[in-house]
């Protein structure tokens, strides 16, 4: 059966999985896999469906995507946006998904017989002998078994073994699942387990998934008793072989869920952040150029910039066209609130009184998801540009939340050419142990390496 073949199949067989109000050109990139895995597909298809009818879900769960991805399977399921899924009914159908995922890994994509997962310059694919001959897939051929097995010896250097054969350029397709017991040699990663992170832990665990086999669990316990000034953190960075240049767009996604208790705290709580290099010239501490945060359980995003010299660009006014920023003159920089969670309030955003037109912030029609609403997936396109050029672009759930434009980071001298990714908890020293999950962890110069087919097709509607 040819590929349009068997999309016109499972849509009119499995109709009940599929949102009724998909456009079609969200369908025209729902299925993106060689028809060698159709059988694993419907599988995965039929297994669902039955679940679901059995326990009255139908209607309530929709798949949202089922692709290719780095030589493996990925299926994606998404509640309803007023529904949530139990404990239970999430562990059965990631059991159902790992199973066909796994097996997806031993089966060739272009025929379906027994295959294994293999890098041919940079490019991951599981197949068969037969399909894997052609002399236009032999140049630099190697196992990824052999990619991890060197990466053995990598740890937690931030530098990475640079005799191992995992990608090293910044331009390479980054990915991890968290699915094992270390970081993926494809993914770039490695925790900072230093003097800074004491107060923090780091767990590769399968109970708390989010379609893989495993996921990342980052902890940080009180170790400074609410001191002011003092911080605790458990965060994951990028390698530094693997930063981008600092005026580079690229896209970053990963899916993170928020453990139980969230944090209701009016101080510093941050999942994850963008950061410019700091160079050892450099004058003081600089904010993330994007940080995705939390305050009194509410969760937001800000984008920061230098503090303006020139008079008048930054009014105290309610001006509506305007982006209201919290001044730190001391620091010479100044926060913009660009994104927040629907049970933000006034009271929340109280730093936030002042207004400017550097930044400039292009609401999509959604809010952010809120931190007990279960597992978030975010995809994010940062290009820095601290003399107005920058850009970003904000996804969660496949839901457009924000574009952001104008002066976006800092260009002080002692600052790097680079720019960086991490995240994790971090915050200013506080009472009670918080957690959070992470999962699918991906990095990527395009686009569509990283959204769902709903952001993909809302993205290339507006033409950005």
């Amino acid at each position: 059966m040819k590929h349009a073949e068997f999309v016109a199949h499972i849509r009119q067989t499995y109709a009940r999985l599929f949102d009724p109000d998909t456009s079609e050109e969200t369908w025209s990139l729902f299925l993106t896999a060689n028809t060698g895995w159709n059988g694993l597909i419907e599988e995965y298809l039929r297994r669902v469906e039955r679940y679901l009818s059995k326990r009255g879900l139908l209607s309530k769960v929709y798949i949202r995507q089922i692709e290719e991805k780095w030589g493996g399977l990925r299926c994606y399921l998404r509640p309803t946006n007023d529904f949530r899924l139990s404990a239970e009914a999430t562990a059965a159908l990631g059991g159902i998904y790992h199973d066909i995922a796994g097996r997806s890994y031993h089966t060739c994509d272009v025929c379906g017989e027994t295959g294994r997962l293999k890098s041919i310059n940079g490019t991951y694919l599981t197949r068969c002998n037969d399909h894997i001959s052609d002399s236009r897939f032999m140049t630099g051929l190697a196992s990824v078994e052999g990619v991890a097995a060197k990466e053995l010896n990598v740890g937690n250097s931030p530098h990475g073994n640079d005799k191992a054969a995992a990608p090293l350029s910044w331009e390479a397709n980054l990915i991890d699942g968290f699915e094992g017991d270390r970081f993926s040699p494809m993914g770039g990663l490695y925790y900072r387990d230093n003097v800074e992170q004491r107060a923090g832990s780091l767990e590769f665990q399968r109970d708390v998934t989010f379609g893989s086999a495993g996921a990342l669990k980052l902890s940080v316990r009180p170790l400074f008793d609410g001191e002011n000034h003092r911080s605790e953190r458990a965060e994951v960075w990028e390698r530094t072989a693997l930063r981008v240049p600092y005026d580079t767009a690229v896209w970053y996604g990963f899916s993170v869920k928020f453990a139980d208790p969230i944090p209701q705290q009016d101080h510093r709580h941050l999942i994850a952040q963008w950061k410019r290099e700091i160079g050892p010239d450099a004058r003081g501490d600089y904010s993330p150029f994007l940080a995705l945060r939390l305050v009194r359980g509410r969760l937001f995003a800000t984008v920061e910039t230098t503090f303006p010299v020139i008079p008048g660009r930054v009014l105290p006014t309610s001006a509506p066209v305007l982006t209201p920023v919290w001044l730190r003159p001391g620091k010479r920089q100044m926060r913009a609130l660009v994104a927040a969670d629907p049970g933000w309030t006034p009271a929340d955003g109280h730093l936030f009184t002042a207004y400017t037109d550097r930044i400039t912030v292009i609401p999509r029609g959604n809010e952010l998801p809120t931190p007990h609403s279960g597992w978030i997936d975010f995809a994010v396109m940062t290009r820095p540009g601290p003399d107005g050029t920058g850009h970003i672009e904000l996804f969660a759930n496949d839901r457009w939340i924000v574009t952001v434009r104008g002066h976006i980071g800092h260009d002080e001298q002692g600052l790097g050419a680079r720019q960086y990714f991490k995240f994790g908890p971090y915050r200013s020293a506080s009472q009670g142990e918080w957690s959070l999950y992470f999962d699918n962890f991906r990095r990527s110069t395009r686009s569509d390496d990283v959204l769902g087919p709903v952001g993909l097709a809302a993205l290339r509607s507006a033409g950005s």
